[in-house]
């Protein structure tokens, strides 16, 4: 594992895959080694590799662990527009750990991004109550609020975002574009600078 590390580290992924690939075969209960595994695939491009080590190692780890795994499965399959597939993933891995945070604002994605914005908003109402500073989920729950006819709302939460870091630019844009739908003319002026 430590020297796939190395070699992931110094940009020989091949050599770096057979030591992955060595230490979860090994040990094919650790899910560090397959997480890692994963991640090599993915680097390379391989994101069906990458899918079928998850799948194969998941049901030998414990619940606690299998949150992260089944997130990750979920984003991968959802880079490949596996939707449906990539949802059951993150319901399995809500179902797991209900307080993992990356897996509310990953399935709220997949959900803003299907155009479900009010469960959307839901997810991102609860990955913002977990981690108020999560700037990811700030700009998702602002957008699907927007979306939803709550402009107001959204341009408090992208607001909020801002004050967080005001270098985000999608932070920015948010506020933008829910700003100049808002009813109150000071937003609509802030937005419109």
């Amino acid at each position: 594992h430590a020297m796939a590390l190395v070699h992931l580290g110094t940009g020989d992924s091949f050599e770096a895959e057979q030591k992955a690939t060595r230490a979860m075969y090994l040990d094919p209960t650790d899910a560090e080694h397959v997480e890692l595994v994963s991640r090599i695939y993915k680097e390379r491009g391989r994101t069906d590799l990458a899918v079928t080590a998850l799948e194969q190692t998941l049901p030998r780890v414990d619940a606690k662990r299998s949150a992260p795994m089944l997130t990750e499965l979920g984003r991968l399959l959802q880079s490949q527009r596996e939707y449906n597939d990539a949802r059951d993933k993150y319901v399995a891995a809500m179902k797991a750990d209900t307080s993992y945070t990356p897996t509310l604002r990953s399935f709220a994605g997949l959900l803003k991004l299907t155009k479900q914005y009010a469960p959307a908003v839901s997810l991102y109402t609860r990955a913002v109550a977990q981690e108020p500073k999560d700037i990811d989920s700030l700009v998702g729950l602002s957008e699907s609020l927007r979306e939803i006819g709550n402009a107001e709302s959204a341009a408090k939460v992208a607001r909020d975002a801002l004050a967080i870091t005001s270098s985000r630019a999608d932070a920015r844009r948010a506020f933008v574009r829910a700003g100049l739908r808002c009813t109150d003319p000071a937003t609509r002026a802030a937005a419109a600078k």
